[in-house]
């Protein structure tokens, strides 16, 4: 970075992750977590898509300090309420993906040793708390 200007040293990626997978285990766990992953079938269309996106802005506001995840189901299919995952369950499932990223920014550096990194951007599931924390380390 100079002044107002970001050079790209170097970028990868793993096409095959991104954000939405992190809904998805947030979306799974609610549903287990209130007794209704047999369920997860049944849901129409429209249905799935108010789950992920109830998923998706509750996986937006995690911060370090999060320790419940409150999913309101009720705006899924009516009748379903609120519930209250655990957020290290959700953490635990995540790891595998934040390792695999963590994995890719691993080769990435160690293919351009010569360079300083003054800034790293992840997207996808970058919010999630622990993907900083592991990047860090």
């Amino acid at each position: 970075m100079e002044d107002d200007t970001h050079t790209v040293v170097a970028t990868a990626g793993l096409p095959d992750l991104g954000g939405d997978d992190f809904d998805e285990i947030l979306a799974d766990l609610a549903l287990e977590t209130a007794g209704r992953a047999g369920e997860r079938d049944s849901l129409s269309d429209a249905e799935s898509f108010r789950l992920l996106e109830e998923c998706r802005e509750r996986k937006e506001s995690l911060n370090p300090n999060t320790r419940r995840i409150i999913v309101d189901l009720e705006g899924v299919r009516e009748g379903w309420g609120e519930v209250s995952v655990a957020v290290a369950p959700y953490y635990e499932r995540c790891r595998p993906l934040v390792e695999r990223t963590a994995e890719v920014v691993e080769e990435l550096l160690a293919a351009h040793p010569g360079h300083s990194i003054e800034t790293l951007y992840v997207t996808g599931g970058g919010r999630i708390p622990a993907t900083p924390s592991k990047l860090c380390m």
